[in-house]
Parts: C-alpha cells; structure tokens; sequence
C-alpha cells in the first residue's frame, strides 16, 4: 500500500531524507560519508602535526554525517553542538579535543559536506525513478492481467456451442471482467421489432423476457446509435428507463452487439449505489474492453446460433441431399437453356473482369464487333470493373444498337464470376426515340405554319375591313390544312395508343375495294381521270378491321388524285405468293399466299432517293413543296402504320414522271372460287 509524503514526515520529522528510499540506500550513504570523514581526519592530523587524540573522530564523523544527509549550515552547526557537548564532559582535556576536533569538523565540514550532499540528492533521485518505474510496472502488470483475463474470457464463451447458456456466461465473464455488479444482454426481434432481454444477472429482480423499444434506456440508445454508450450517474440520465428506476444503478455502460453490418443487441453492465466505494463512473480503459468483449461476444453468438441451425437442419439435409442434387442439376440445366434461348447477349466475368462465359447471342455480337473492329470486348471489362455501382453504356455497331448493363455476382465465393454484363438490342428503341423526337419537331413546324398565316390574315382583316371577303378564302384554307394536320396527329396518336386493341373480322377484299372505286368515280371524272378496277377471279379474304382498311386505300386513292395530272387510276385486287421484305408470316394466315391491293396511277412519280422517306411522317417531296401542293405528310405514314397493324406492309414501285404504284400487302386467311363467292 503506497503511502504519502506527510506521512513520512511525521515518522521522520527531522532526518526526512534518511527516511526516503531503501534501508540499503541509506546504509550505504552513511557509510560512505563516515570513512571519507575519518580519512579527512588522518589526512589533516598528519599535516598538522598535533598530537590531538582519536577521540575527536567520534564528533568530526557525527558532524559529517549530519551534514552529509541534512546538507548546508545544518550540518556545521550540529557539528558545534556536538564538541561543545564533549568540552564539557571531559574537562581540560576536552578543551585540546575540542580544538582539534572543531578545527577538523570544519575543514571537513566545508571539503567533504559537498560531496556528501551530492551523494545524497544522487540517492534521491534514484530513489523517485525507481518508484516511478515500479507504478509503470504495476500498471503493465494490471494491463496484461486484464487482457489474460479478457482471452481466458474470449475463449471460453467462444467454445460455448448452445445459445442459452452461452448467454448467460456472457453476462457473468463480463461482470467478473469489470469487477461490477449486474449486467444484462438484449437481443433484437424483428417480429416486433422491439429489444427483448435473454439474461438478467446480478438486479434485484428478474428482467428476463422483458422488452425495450430502441432508443428507450441506455441499452436502447445504445442499439440506436451503433455506438458504445456511458452514464456516468444514471440516476439524473434524463434516458433511463422506467423499468431500472428501483435498481440502483450509479453508472452504467452498454456496448453495441454487431454480426457483418447489422446490430443483433446490447451488453449492458452497471455498477450499484453501495456497492462502488472509490471508483464508480467506468474508465477509459474499461469502456475499451468492454467494446473489445462485446465485439468478441457477438462473434461467439453469431457461431453458437449458426451451431444451433445447422443442427436443427442437419437431419433435413442429410435426406434430401439426393434429392436436391437432382433438381440443382435440372436448374442448371433449365437455366443454360434459357440463356441459351434469351434474346439478350449474356456475359459473366471473372475477378480480373476476363470474360469466362457467354450464350450465343453474345457471342454472335462480340464476333460482329470485331469485323467491325469495334471493342466490345474492352467495354464490358470496364463495365466489370465498376460493376459495384451498376454501371450503363450505349454502342453501336452497324445496324445493330446495344444497350449494356453491369451487375455484381453478390454472394458468390473466389471463382464463381465478379459480374454479369447483359447486352440488349435496342436498335427499334434507339429508332422509335429519334423518330419521335423527329415527330415533334415536323408536328411543331407544321402546326406553327398555317397557324403564323391565320394569324396574319386575321391582322389584315382587323386593319382592313372592308377588304375582309379577299382574306376569308385564304384563311379557311388555312384552317382546313390546319384541321387536316390536327386529325392527321390524332390519328396518329389513336393508332400508337391502341396498337393492342385493333378488332379484326373477316373482310372480303374484291367487296371493299369495290366500294371505295365506286365513291372515287365521280371525283376522278371531274378531273379528267379514268378509274379503272381490276377484281381477282378469286375472292381473298383476310382478316382487318373494316373501317382501319377503308380509310387505307382512301388515303391511297387521295395520294394518286392529288398527284396525277391526267391519265387513269388503276384499283386491282389479286393474290401473290412471295411476301414483301421485311414483312412475317401471321398465325392464321394460308402458307406462303399473301392478298394484294394495287393502286396505280400516272402521275408524277417519285424519284428514288424519296421512295425510301414517303411513309415517314411529315415527308412531303421536293416537287410537291416546291408547287405548294397542299398536304400535311400524314397520309402515307397513318396508311403504312394501319397496314402494320394487319400484320402487312405497303410498298412503292415509280418512276418520276412515269407514275407510282402502291401496293397493299395483306395476310391472306382464305381464299374462295368464282362459285363460292357467288353462293
């Protein structure tokens, strides 16, 4: 037990530093100090030659001592003392010692105190440095003591393979460890998402099976936060919870139980009013072990429940080992086959983001990309390499759009792939954007052109009213282009929004053909043209939805009207056997036959470099332009997208200044002879 200075003082109040240090210390001082005085004293008697008797070591070492262990005047004046003393104790005698030995005690006094004193203070000094050293070692003593104690703990609760009783010595090593009282461990239900404790060691009662909300008591906070949390005095914490308040609890410390990244409970330890004399708030280095031990016990418990799992499993899997061999092995055989069969390009890469599998739609475009010498193969790699943040690129290749999309292999051990790269053809994608973004663009220009002109007129007509009857005419010409152009795009719109909702029926061709030469005849007489129709011997019938295929050749017949000068107009009907490119078989449809409708006409025709743009929408031709031909480029693309909804396709043969002729090309259903149409 260590002891203060004053204590020692009052043990040793004059001689205070003969009291400081080892008894060993001490003896050596005085010793030296002795023997350097009386070889002083011989050394002087021989010089000075007098016969003073040996009695005068005595005071001269007395002397010497003093001063060597007190220091200074102290010692000169113990010295005086001292030979007074003898003086009159021996008489006349004394007097002749008492000069030799003053005379001598004072020479001395002042040649040899000094290193006497040195001596000392070099005792002393020696003395604090070994004090020093020997509280360093106790407190590395102390130290390794606790972290033994901590691994003897550590690997005991480590080797605990039931849950229970790992718990309940998890609470007790720790108790034992801090030298506290009581101590508790919560574990988190995410059924009620609530802390419910497993142990409650060492309170005055029972908490077993009691629960806490997180962020409630310091055990709750502790949850919360993630992080270790200390109440120095608890009883003033404005967090604790009700359910302690009759415990006692003077400080208190609760460590956070994490397994991977998520947090599984709390270890809780508190130190009672009574039961902590000196130190009660907990200390640095305690809230380190026990942050160090609850890292430690969350380790044990997560291995004490995988222990419980695989031995309540373990019988289950023992039987169906066989069983569960042959489906993996069907899975994987079902799951090459599907990969085999995607429509998508599939790539699996390894750790050094090399390519180690593919199916065969990738592969085809990694060969593609490298006629082309397009480096797809660089790409995915990268993408591979960035695949933790799901990464997208966009490449092209002729005629041929990918869209590639990285995503990490989670979960999978060294060797079983890094990432998967999946490649998409979004080439119709990449076209219906731009065509869309072309769509609003010629929607904007030709919406803003008749609109601008209304406009104008309108003003003309304000600022001149009296000439109102030379602008109306202009004017609702200018609103039918406009309203043509708005139902043009409505239609538009109609057929995109219900590409899934067209109701189809059986429809004879020669019948509806029929119909609508006979309502054009009039129109093409008064323009000096000849209609002529030509119906097929058979009769095809197809399946369509009558009015969509009505307003199709109408729109036909109002293109060959509006672009022929004079001659005729030819409507026929008949079957053909070899499908325009480009265009699939339907279900339903007779093998290889195909049902035509032909328009041709002798107008102005159309050149070849505009033969491929005529279906695009909001196209109108250079000479029709040129000629203010009035027209919105609706027309033929609504006629080409209806087509597309009957499963066909409209083409165009011409030749400028020669004529055009389109052709309508239906999946054909059935087909009757002359005798069957008639009955």
């Amino acid at each position: 037990m260590n002891q203060s200075p004053n204590a020692t003082d009052k043990k040793c109040p004059f001689l205070r530093r003969s009291c400081i240090g080892p008894p060993g210390v001490r003896l050596a001082v005085v010793l030296t100090s002795s023997l350097l005085y009386v070889a002083a004293f011989f050394l002087l008697r021989t010089i000075m030659d007098e016969g003073a008797t040996s009695l005068s070591i005595v005071p001269v070492c007395l002397a010497g001592w003093l001063f060597g262990l007190r220091g200074g005047l102290a010692g000169a004046g113990v010295t005086v003392l001292l030979n007074v003393a003898l003086l009159q104790a021996t008489g006349g005698i004394g007097w002749t010692l008492m000069q030799e030995g003053a005379a001598t005690g004072i020479v001395a006094l002042f040649l040899i105190g000094p290193v006497v004193g040195i001596m000392s203070d070099l005792a002393e000094r020696l003395q604090e440095e070994l004090e020093e050293r020997a509280r360093t070692e106790r407190a590395l003593r102390k130290r390794t003591d606790q972290m033994e104690a901590l691994h003897d703990i550590s690997m005991r609760i480590t080797s605990h393979l039931d849950l229970d009783a790992l718990l309940q010595d998890v609470v007790e090593q720790g108790c034992q460890l801090l030298d506290v009282h009581a101590g508790s461990l919560h574990l988190f239900e995410e059924d009620d998402n609530r802390l419910h404790i497993a142990v409650s060691y060492g309170y005055s009662k029972d908490h077993t099976g009691s629960c806490l909300a997180p962020g409630e008591g310091i055990a709750g906070w502790a949850f919360s936060s993630g992080w270790l949390v200390t109440v120095d005095d608890y009883s003033r914490w404005e967090g604790r919870s009700a359910s302690w308040e009759d415990e006692g609890i003077r400080s208190s410390i609760s460590a956070p139980l994490r397994r991977d990244k998520a947090t599984i409970g709390t270890l809780t330890f508190d130190r009672m009013h009574g039961a902590c004399s000196n130190q009660c708030d907990f200390s640095e280095q305690e809230r380190w072990m026990v942050d160090l031990f609850a890292n430690v016990a969350a380790m044990a418990i997560a291995k004490a429940d995988l222990v419980a799992k695989l031995r309540r499993y373990a019988d289950q899997l023992e039987e169906r080992v066989a069983e569960r061999t042959t489906e993996v092995n069907a899975q994987m055989a079902r799951m090459e086959a599907v990969l085999n069969s995607v429509a998508d390009g599939i790539v699996v890469t390894d750790a050094d983001d090399g390519i180690t599998m593919t199916n065969p739609v990738a592969r085809d475009w990694l060969r593609q990309a490298e006629a082309h010498e397009v480096d797809l193969r660089a790409t995915i790699q990268a993408l591979s390499s960035q695949s933790g943040q799901h990464p997208a690129e966009s490449l092209s290749l002729p005629g041929l759009d990918l869209a590639l999309h990285a995503t990490p292999i989670t979960g999978a051990e060294s060797g079983q792939g890094k990432a998967v790269v999946t490649m998409q053809d979004v080439t119709h994608l990449r076209a219906m954007e731009r065509a869309r973004a072309q769509f609003i663009t010629n929607t904007s220009h030709n919406l803003r052109t008749p609109i601008a002109t209304i406009k104008m007129l309108a003003q003309l007509m304000e600022r001149q009213p009296d000439s109102w009857r030379g602008h109306w005419a202009p004017m609702t010409e200018e609103i039918e282009h406009l309203s043509d152009l708005i139902e043009g795009v409505l239609e538009i719109a109609r057929l995109d929004a219900t590409r899934q909702e067209v109701y189809f029926s059986p429809v004879e061709l020669n019948l509806i053909v029929e119909q609508m030469a006979i309502s054009y005849e009039e129109r093409c007489a008064e323009t000096g043209l000849d209609l002529v129709w030509h119906p097929s011997s058979a009769t095809p019938i197809v399946k369509a939805a009558p009015r969509d295929l009505n307003k199709v050749l109408r729109k036909l017949m109002d293109n060959a009207l509006q672009y022929t000068d004079g001659g005729q107009i030819v409507v026929s009907v008949d079957v053909g056997e070899r499908p325009p490119s480009g265009v699939e078989s339907q279900a339903g449809q007779l093998e290889g036959a195909w049902a035509r409708i032909t328009v041709t006409d002798t107008g102005w025709g159309i050149s070849e470099e505009e033969q491929d743009q005529v279906f695009d929408r909001f196209f109108r031709g250079e000479k029709a332009r040129s000629m203010q031909v009035s027209g919105t480029g609706l027309g033929l693309a609504v006629a080409q997208q209806i087509a597309g909804l009957h499963g066909g396709r409209i083409t165009v043969e011409s030749e400028v200044d020669q004529g055009s002729t389109f052709t309508i090309w239906l999946p054909l259903a059935e087909q009757r002879t002359g005798v069957d149409a008639g009955q």
